[in-house]
């Protein structure tokens, strides 16, 4: 990402290891590697789905950006946890909860349109992997995924205790 803006591990409030799983996961997006699995059939090899965390058969695999960052970790062995389950839904850092959980704040917070109303937003399963490099490059260089602008909404904020 040479031509792209990326703050540091510490500007993005992650751990260096998530910093390198982003960029590798992100990358493998950017080269069309991770394909979209709308069916969760699990049937090619680098599926993605925001829809499952992580799913694998014989014939393939399947995660969702937090899954994918998750098994660069454990091969890297720096992942904070056993499971990719475990580490999006409790050992990630909190930064990364927009991310992985779109229409969502860090405190895990469901977006509201302007009128107060919880937005029931796309399917997760439908989320392409184009979309999803959007909001990596996003969250990259500002610490923000920006999933509204990503998925196109309107009169979309992040609710406010």
């Amino acid at each position: 990402m040479p031509d792209r803006r990326v703050l540091s591990a510490a500007g993005l409030q992650i751990r260096e290891a998530e910093l390198k799983a982003a960029l590798e996961i992100r990358e493998l997006f950017a080269q069309g590697v991770l394909q979209h699995d709308r069916e969760l059939s699990v049937d090619r090899p680098d599926g993605f789905n925001m829809n499952i965390v992580s799913d694998e058969t014989e014939c393939g695999t399947t995660c969702c950006i937090g899954g994918w960052m998750f098994r660069a970790m454990e091969r890297d062995r720096t992942a904070p946890c056993a499971t990719a389950a475990e580490y999006v839904q409790r050992a990630s850092s909190r930064a990364l909860y927009p991310l992985f959980f779109p229409l969502q704040d860090q405190r895990r917070q469901w977006m509201v349109d302007t009128d107060g109303h919880t937005y029931d937003g796309p399917e997760y399963i439908d989320i392409a992997p184009s979309q999803a490099l959007e909001a990596m490059d996003n969250f990259l260089a500002t610490g923000d995924p920006n999933w509204p602008r990503v998925l196109h909404l309107e009169n979309i904020e992040v609710a406010r205790a």
